[in-house]
């Protein structure tokens, strides 16, 4: 089956979307970009609901403001990998574990980037 989010997850998972973009023809100046908004596409396409980042940790993903984590395999119905990754001392297993509120650790994302760390830059906080 060549599904598109399928291809980008494989290409993803061969460490390889730089290839992708320039099969897309997307420029160079734009390749980080293309890169950063095909994990963010990974995150958002997850079978479970409870995986799927907020709108707003969405946002700040696509502003390049954070560091985007690598996300899960997202096509779980396509491949024959658990839901128990997500099911963190989740006995009933009927809500996920994972907070969503702008104070929680992210799971989709860090608060800083690679750069931020380095020269020890915080955000500001309100």
């Amino acid at each position: 089956m060549d599904w598109f989010p399928k291809l980008v997850w494989e290409e993803y998972e061969k460490g390889d979307l730089a290839a992708m973009t320039v099969a897309s023809g997307i420029e160079e100046k734009d390749r980080e970009k293309a890169e950063r908004m095909s994990m963010v596409a990974l995150w958002c396409v997850q079978d479970s609901p409870d995986t799927r980042p907020p709108m707003s940790a969405v946002v700040k993903m696509l502003e390049g403001g954070v560091e985007v984590m690598p996300p899960p395999k997202p096509f779980y119905n396509l491949y024959s990998v658990g839901m128990n990754v997500f099911q963190q001392g989740n006995e009933t297993g009927t809500s996920s574990s994972y907070e969503t509120s702008e104070e929680a650790n992210s799971i989709w994302y860090k608060d800083t980037t690679p750069i931020m760390a380095k020269y020890e830059i915080q955000v500001a906080s309100s």
